[in-house]
């Protein structure tokens, strides 16, 4: 009997020790897609994008009903526009909540929505997409202005069926004005 539970432990053991040394290697590496990954750069544009987006995730512009909306920063390449899109869903006054949202938006990147003038507060353009510590010689002397100017911010407002939008707005990040694109 004890010779063949060591036969078995031997014979276990060699199984995991064939197994292991035909089997794949011992070392994991990243695959080519996590590779280019890793050594892709991120951008000022990358940062500044993710900067405004984590700040204003951050702030959580609660709604009376207590409700946050959905905020998604992103650049988009072929309008060169910045777009700040934020989604709210169940909403017993879409048109209302809309624009209130836009506005909040606008407060919070520093432009006075009753004015549609920059405002004190964090500014779109030292704070988020500058380095820190130091500035570039090359850096365009008119930074702040063209990024407010490509910006813009849109709202979707959902109802009670939260697939269907009840209201969209939009409006440039620097302005006071609203535009609805669809509204009940």
């Amino acid at each position: 009997m004890r010779t063949g539970s060591i036969t078995i432990r031997l014979v276990s053991f060699l199984s995991v020790v064939l197994c292991l040394a035909l089997g794949a290697p011992l070392e994991a590496a990243p695959d080519s897609t996590m590779s280019y990954l890793m050594h892709e750069p991120p951008s000022m544009l990358d940062w500044g994008l993710d900067q405004v987006q984590t700040y204003l995730d951050r702030s959580k512009i609660a709604m009376a009903n207590g409700e946050s909306p959905m905020i998604v920063v992103r650049y988009d390449f072929d309008k060169n526009r910045i777009e700040i899109v934020n989604l709210l869903t169940n909403s017993e006054q879409p048109k209302e909540d809309c624009i209130t949202i836009l506005d909040r938006i606008r407060l919070m990147l520093s432009v006075n929505p009753t004015t549609g003038k920059l405002s004190s507060g964090p500014v779109f353009a030292d704070d988020f997409f500058e380095h820190a510590g130091y500035h570039r010689r090359d850096e365009p002397k008119n930074l702040r202005n063209e990024l407010y100017a490509i910006s813009t911010v849109t709202v979707k407002v959902m109802g009670k069926d939260k697939f269907v939008p009840q209201a969209v707005c939009k409006g440039p990040l620097l302005g006071k004005e609203h535009y609805f694109l669809k509204q009940n």
